[in-house]
């Protein structure tokens, strides 16, 4: 792990350990943890996008959790589906 010596009242602790390494964050782009944990400031888990991109890669992360939730959610109706006569 990265450690990074930030200045204290500091907000969003990614932003800081980012310009730490790479210097000033070009004007309008975000930090991303590219591993969705927003408690990992590994400098390997962040990477600069700029706005759009940053939406994008939530939205992916979001549709994928949901998934996964309806997934659990259907798979108990579908074995009960699939031993039934009709199934």
């Amino acid at each position: 792990p990265h450690m990074h010596a930030v200045k204290a009242g500091v907000r969003r602790l990614h932003d800081e350990i980012w310009k730490d390494a790479h210097g000033p964050i070009p004007d309008g782009h975000h930090i991303h943890h590219r591993d969705g944990n927003p408690l990992n400031n590994d400098l390997d888990t962040l990477e600069c996008v700029d706005p759009r991109t940053h939406t994008r890669l939530h939205i992916d992360e979001d549709r994928r959790e949901w998934m996964r939730g309806q997934a659990e959610r259907v798979r108990p109706l579908t074995k009960e589906w699939h031993a039934s006569d009709e199934g």
